[in-house]
């Protein structure tokens, strides 16, 4: 049995799968504000579906930036608490298997690049923005290779007042709400939206000039449910100065399984370079 998961800042996804080839089971519950909680939470909800079902291998993402080793949540704007948090020795301890870690919306991008919105595209920028925003640049597949990671949402743009802030403050859940005061889906103001769109155009564009990508796939809970494609596009096209032609920009397919069918195509990789590494040759 595969276990695959998803832990965003406000919900965990998990999924299971016998083969490793397609996602047969899944469950959701609410991401532990602190990391103490991890064990028994996932206690609580996934030996019930498990049945004492012996594990092959944890595969998943977390909100946040990863240690070299993928082993350790270094930062996680989301989840404050959890950082420095040994997360794949935990998980290896609660299921006795070998656990492959990712940041998620690097693994929701895998996802969309490979079963969603981006198929067919060589090179994928998925940017999701919910709680924060995170993305990742997707080539041929494969999540592409970087020093430390993927943080499109920490790039920092200059507002009024010659104020700079990150655009993951700007338009993301958490800072709208630090801004606001109030939960983004209580807030009805269509002026506020399409200032939060013109902001998220701005971090769009400047993605595109650095990754230079095929298709900008957008996902999670804002774009979904606040954010017009068509108005980004305009205001794109508005602001484009050096482009002779524009990628295209959709919204994320896959939604709330993006990062779930991510984790099964990063844990093919993943088991084929074990099951390689492992082979001995009789000379």
């Amino acid at each position: 049995m595969y276990l695959y998961f998803d832990i965003g800042g406000a919900t965990t996804r998990i999924g299971l799968s016998k083969g490793g080839e397609t996602v047969e089971q899944t469950i959701s519950f609410s991401t532990p504000f602190s990391p103490r909680d991890i064990v028994p939470l996932w206690r609580k909800n996934v030996e019930p579906i498990l049945k004492h079902q012996p594990v092959d291998a944890v595969i998943g993402g977390v909100a946040g930036l990863l240690s070299k080793d993928k082993t350790v949540l270094l930062r996680s704007p989301s989840l404050p608490e959890w950082d420095g948090t040994p997360l794949s020795t935990i998980l290896s301890d609660l299921f006795t298997a070998p656990v492959y870690l990712e940041n998620d919306a690097a693994l929701v991008g895998l996802g969309e690049a490979v079963f969603g919105a981006g198929v067919g595209e060589k090179i994928v920028a998925f940017l999701s923005v919910s709680t924060g925003l995170g993305g990742v640049r997707i080539v041929d597949q494969y999540v592409d290779i970087s020093a430390s990671g993927f943080e499109p949402g920490q790039q920092l743009l200059l507002i009024q007042d010659d104020k700079i802030v990150s655009l993951e403050q700007l338009v993301a859940g958490k800072g709208i709400e630090t801004r606001t005061g109030k939960k983004p889906e209580t807030i009805q103001d269509t002026h506020f939206w399409d200032e939060v769109m013109k902001y998220l155009t701005v971090g769009i564009y400047n993605t595109i000039v650095h990754w230079s990508p095929h298709v900008v796939v957008l996902g999670g809970s804002i774009v979904r449910y606040r954010v017009d494609i068509a108005r980004v596009v305009a205001y794109m096209k508005e602001m484009n100065m050096l482009l002779p032609e524009l990628p295209l920009i959709v919204k994320a397919e896959l939604n709330d399984l993006g990062g779930l069918y991510g984790a099964l195509v990063f844990g093919k990789t993943k088991l084929r370079f074990a099951e390689a590494s492992s082979i001995v040759f009789d000379l």
